[in-house]
């Protein structure tokens, strides 16, 4: 027998919300007081008179008829504002059934209204709802919408176990069972979709209920939705004959007047919720629509019984659930684990398991622990035999870690918890050395679906709360309720700056039910009829992006099977290429080329309306296939050919819609910055629609009215949704080998937050504000040093040599992501038109990459300083602690010099909690402005270059380097720009022809590979100078400062620094026999290449002062300086004002002065209101800190 000693024990309980009761006290009500039923007599005259049993009948149910009554409650529990009120609801249908009368009268909405002010304004069996009011079955027919209620779980386990009986366990069940599991499925279903039709309800809608009262609607409303849940006797013979349905099965779920527990006070008793439906002689009356996905989950089982199917039913129920967890998990980052593990055989237990691995040095253990459904009917709840299953549990981790290379591995548990439709209690059961997650099914689908977290995200998780929540209880409801507290408090548990939480309660729903809609509604999963050759089915559909109604169907994508869903127009429309499944090497064509045609299907959709709208409602198909398939492969860099483009593609009608070949001319103008190769396939789309519709004898669109579509649909210019970009134009786009990458992680900033006050240890000031503005800088520039300690120390536990692998891996990913974001900006404008919001979501986006580009460039800054050669394991976890340490310190020294330079205030305390406290005044009114404003230009001039990005025959701006700043650079460094650019090339292409995401050379034989693809050869001299100029070196500490550098070039947080990874692409590493081999990242030294050549052209390069490119540079800043006061000139030369540029201020100048003390860049007098207007004009664009800001306006 299992015992707390041996196995420690936490509780969690899963159960369906129903079962969960807190039973009401009894009240008595006095003799004098008015009669709670609403009678206007004194309550002993009437329901306290002797006979009575004290019991209260409400007047309205003692004067008005019972079916009306009961048509009044069933219509209140279809409505929204009612959800979550449902066991008064069924309470009030239990009580009306025994005590109501039978006099035919119809209570107003008034009466009603009045009722629920003294009647059933609360009971504390009503749990908070965490459902869906209306949620969505797939079942033969396509959708059928139902009406979770109070259903633990949704219908997730009444979807599941469908799946179980009919497509996964058929041939292990008993036929009877499956075949009367389809009449129950059918006539419940089909009821629930009649009842959303009648309703007017759609899918995937949230419960809307504003305040606990039962909400009462206008009374033609009220009338509707009475109709709405009333059957009459024919209606429902014509339902069940229709769909071939038998009355027994209808019989199952009719109440029975004589049931004995329709006078139970409690809820979980109540007839109700497994029989909600009343046949009054004439007319069958839905009096609870919220139960009856219940009510048939409660029959399959009693069915499965019945015909002693109910373990095999189990095993399909849950092997179904197991299969869709592991490809819920794989979507989440768990890597399938291949270690030899065969435990021994004992008693069976209620259990699956895999092992995962979720990063270099951590694996889960996925524990898939299930209700076996043993006696369903006979015990409220399941039991769970936790004794075999720990020792299951242990002897898998013993074997895993004994496995090669396992027994440093850090391991997690993930209980994932498997209720079958009653209450299921599982012990939380941790091995000594692991940290546990106890996750019910339908949550980990919730975050598969959201796509918001991962496998490392839910370690960290786990750390935050064993670390900072120690004393959380283990009974827990919702998993997603902590992970949503977490992660609004910035993935952390800091919930108070007044002191530190050991433990919270949760309402259940706080985080759950957001997220549960959020999910539902961003997947709009649903059923859609499709043609195929044996003839139309259902298929299961997903949204594939939040843009757009284009749908995809899941399992189909993971098998390469690729069709797509055009919703919005009067039939489905699908688009699917010819080729099934797509070959691999045309996966990425054929992908682009089925997007861009479901893309222009919709743009299409109102133009096609008028049209399509002739035929009947049966799906569409679109096929399409490549004249030459390698072409499309390979496509070769040809000049467009406009003739021959309008004959590149031929059309033929087929009988549920039409097939499309494409040729290869339209290959070179899809390699174009304008739409034109897209406008053409537009066309011959709208061509295909006529000429479908001409073979039918239908109206449709003629040639010239096609044309006049395509000119709205897709105008020329940069609307365009495949990119054929040659990367050779631009190798920043080049996407091979490269890694998945991460921004800086929430939780890893916390961490780094609550390290502050104990790492600054006697530093840090006392509790309170902190007033003294020296006394600011000093904590600011405190924080950053103890920080640059413990980056050191982390640093210093990992291998040098694999540490730059990674983080030059990484900043090779950010920059392909930042150019992609440049290159598609002005087309997902286009395309989407998302104005205002599309800004605001790029500015968040282009603010992460920034934050993580710079730390991720810095942390290589600083291990080629350092290069110490650590021994313990890299993982991602520990790179994302780094980054998030880095991330702080460029982010306080930021703020140290933005007080040092008294840009703007910030006030700064010491919390209780044991944080640094921050409030910035102005940054709201300075820097946010400022960086909406840089992210309009930005996206500007992403519009400006983008046709740089694509192939040769365009006209692009190849302006060399001016030859005063060439000769001035090669006077300073004894080596052309010119030439260093040649030497960039020639690095970047040696790196692009390896196989890595980073590129590696010893320095033996360095020279002769970049001299193997370089235009013209290097000299051993220029060689050594283009090293000695991009090259980053051992210097033995990071604050160590070079020759020529000073305190603001060892600055991370500072731009435009001598020792940047932006300036010096390339690493040289030291061996310890003092051999050497240069590190970089292809894109990285192209990157480079594009900063110097920007900033010596803007005159911004940081150079030694007196050298010649100091002078250069010097005159480019008073140009630059010139042009923008021409600029701003231009702009207010308006007739209603007088305006000047270049005002002196000096003896003899344009305002008289004893000294020259400078001039006025713009004046503007306005003579209407008396108004002078001195400007002084500054770049602020080009500044990237505030150090540069502020010498920018000195």
């Amino acid at each position: 027998m299992m015992t707390t000693q041996r196995i420690p024990q936490r509780w969690v309980s899963l159960y369906p919300s129903v079962l969960s009761s807190i039973f009401p006290s009894d009240m008595k009500q006095s003799l004098n007081s008015p009669c709670e039923c609403g009678s206007g007599k004194k309550y002993k005259r009437c329901c306290g008179m002797p006979g009575s049993n004290g019991v209260s009948i409400p007047y309205i149910l003692k004067s008005c008829d019972r079916s009306a009554l009961l048509q009044t409650w069933g219509a209140l529990n279809l409505m929204p504002e009612n959800h979550g009120k449902n066991v008064r609801l069924d309470k009030l249908c239990a009580r009306t059934l025994l005590q109501s009368g039978k006099s035919g009268n119809l209570p107003s909405v008034n009466e009603i209204e009045q009722f629920f002010t003294k009647q059933y304004l609360s009971d504390p069996e009503e749990d908070p709802d965490t459902n869906l009011f209306t949620d969505l079955i797939v079942f033969h027919g396509g959708d059928h919408i139902v009406f979770p209620g109070i259903m633990g779980n949704g219908v997730y386990v009444l979807g599941n176990m469908m799946t179980a009986i009919f497509q996964f366990g058929t041939s292990d069940l008993p036929v009877e069972l499956v075949t009367n599991a389809n009449h129950l499925c059918k006539l419940v279903l089909g009821i629930s979709k009649l009842l959303a039709e009648r309703a007017g309800y759609h899918r995937y809608m949230p419960g809307a209920a504003s305040d606990n009262t039962i909400f009462v609607p206008e009374s033609s409303r009220l009338a509707d939705l009475r109709a709405a849940v009333t059957f009459s006797r024919a209606e429902m013979a014509d339902f069940l004959s229709s769909e071939g349905i038998s009355e027994a099965a209808l019989a199952l779920f009719v109440i029975d007047l004589q049931d004995p527990d329709l006078d139970s006070r409690y809820g979980q008793e109540n007839p109700v919720l497994l029989k909600p439906i009343y046949f009054d002689g004439s007319n069958y009356i839905i009096i609870s629509p919220a139960n009856l996905a219940y009510a048939l989950l409660d029959q399959l089982w009693a069915m499965a019984n019945n015909w002693r199917g109910a373990q095999a039913l189990s095993r399909a129920y849950h092997l179904v659930t197991w299969l869709q967890m592991q490809d819920h998990l794989q979507s989440m980052g768990f890597v399938p684990l291949d270690v030899p593990v065969k435990p021994e055989r004992r008693a069976p237990v209620a259990m699956y398991w895999g092992p995962y691995r979720i990063d270099d040095d951590k694996i889960a253990l996925v524990l898939y622990v299930f209700d076996n459904a043993s006696g369903y009917h006979s015990s409220g709840f399941a039991r769970f035999d936790a004794e075999n299953a720990y020792q299951l549990k242990e002897e898998i981790i013993t074997q895993i870690k004994a496995a090669p290379g396992m027994a440093d591995q850090q391991v997690m548990e993930i209980m994932l918890i498997s209720s079958v439709g009653r209450a299921f209690y599982v012990p939380i059961m941790p091995h000594k050395d692991t940290v546990v997650l106890s996750i019910p099914v339908p949550e980990l689908e919730i975050l598969s679906q959201l796509n918001s977290v991962n496998a490392i995200d839910l370690w960290k998780f786990a750390i935050a709360r064993d670390t900072k929540m120690p004393e959380t209880p283990g009974v827990v409801f919702s998993f997603l309720d902590y992970l949503k507290l977490y992660t609004d408090h910035g993935h952390s548990f800091h919930l108070s700056d007044d002191a530190p939480f050991t433990h919270v309660w949760l309402e259940e729903g706080y985080g759950s039910n957001e997220m549960l809609l959020e999910a539902k509604q961003r997947m709009d999963k649903h059923a859609v009829l499709r043609h195929l050759e044996e003839g139309p089915v259902y298929v299961t559909v997903e949204r594939k992006d939040s843009y757009s109604p284009i749908y995809a169907s899941r399992g189909e994508a993971l098998s390469a099977i690729l069709y797509l869903l055009v919703e919005g127009l009067s039939q489905p429309v699908w688009v699917t290429p010819a080729m099934q499944p797509v070959p691999r090497p045309l996966r990425s064509m054929v992908f682009l080329f089925t997007d861009a045609i479901a893309y222009w299907l919709w743009q299409a959709s109102d133009a096609l309306q008028p049209y399509l709208g002739q035929l009947n409602d049966s799906p569409l198909t679109i096929t399409y296939d490549f004249e030459d398939e390698d072409a499309f492969l390979n496509p070769r860099n040809d000049k467009p050919d406009r003739p021959a483009l309008e004959q590149a593609f031929q059309v033929k009608v087929q009988p549920s819609g039409y097939h499309l070949t494409v040729g290869a001319a339209i290959l070179p103008f899809l390699a174009t910055s304008d739409n034109e190769g897209e406008r053409e396939l537009v066309r011959q789309l709208l061509r295909g629609f006529a000429a479908l519709l001409t073979e039918q004898h239908l109206p449709a669109p003629a040639p010239a009215e096609i044309n006049s579509m395509v000119d709205v649909i897709a105008p020329l210019g940069v609307k365009k949704k495949i990119f054929i970009v040659d990367t050779g134009n631009n190798v920043l786009l080049d996407e091979r080998h490269l890694r998945h990458h991460r921004y800086v992680q929430e939780h890893d900033t916390s961490e780094v937050l609550d390290q502050i006050v104990p790492l600054l240890g006697p530093k840090c000031p006392p509790v309170g504000i902190i007033s003294q503005l020296k006394d600011k800088k000093k904590l600011a520039y405190d924080i950053v040093g103890v920080l640059f300690e413990e980056l050191t120390k982390q640093i210093s536990r990992y291998d040098c040599e694999l540490l730059l692998q990674r983080l030059i891996g990484m900043n090779e990913s950010l920059n392909r992501k930042r150019e992609d974001i440049v290159v598609t900006t002005p087309t997902r404008l286009a395309c989407y038109r998302m104005s205002e919001a599309f800004i605001d979501d790029l500015r968040e986006q282009k603010g992460k990459l920034t934050r993580t580009s710079i730390a991720v460039r810095c942390l290589i800054e600083h291990v080629a300083a350092e290069q110490v050669a650590g021994k313990e394991p890299l993982s991602v976890t520990a790179i994302d602690k780094l980054v998030a340490l880095m991330d702080e310190i460029v982010t306080w020294g930021m703020r140290g010099d933005q007080l040092n330079y008294s840009f703007f205030d910030i006030e700064l305390s010491v919390l209780a909690a044991g944080r640094i406290g921050i409030e910035k005044k102005e940054f709201a009114e300075i820097f946010a402005p400022y960086y909406a404003t840089k992210t309009k230009e930005d996206i500007e001039d992403a519009g400006n270059s983008f046709k740089h990005n694509f192939e040769e025959w365009e006209e692009m701006d190849k302006t060399s380097m001016p030859k005063n700043i060439d000769d001035a650079f090669t006077a300073d460094h004894g080596i052309s720009f010119t030439r260093v650019c040649a030497f960039i090339d020639a690095v970047s292409s040696v790196g692009a022809a390896q196989d890595n995401d980073y590129s590696f050379h010893d320095s033996k034989g360095f020279l002769d590979a970049i001299n193997k693809v370089a235009i013209a050869p290097f000299t051993p001299d220029e060689y050594g100078t283009a090293v000695d100029l991009l090259a980053l070196r051992y210097r033995g500490k990071v604050s160590q400062k070079p020759q020529g550098c000073d305190n603001y070039d060892i600055s991370p947080w500072r731009f435009n620094r001598r020792l940047s990874l932006l300036r010096r692409p390339m690493v040289v590493l030291t061996k310890p026999d003092g051999s050497e081999v240069f590190y970089w990242g292809f894109r990285g030294i192209m990157m480079t290449k594009r900063y110097i050549y920007d900033t010596l052209r803007s005159g911004r390069l940081k150079v030694s002062e007196g050298s010649q490119l100091a002078k250069v540079m010097g005159k480019l800043a008073n140009q630059r300086g010139g042009s923008l006061v021409d600029s701003v000139y231009k702009l207010l030369n308006v007739p209603e004002c007088i305006v000047a540029s270049e005002v002196t201020i000096r003896p003899g100048g344009i305002f008289q002065h004893d000294s020259d003390i400078g001039d006025i860049d713009c004046l503007v007098i306005d003579a209407a209101s008396k108004s002078v207007y001195s400007l002084e004009c500054k770049a602020m664009a080009p500044s990237r800190n505030v150090k540069e800001m502020v010498e920018e306006l000195s």
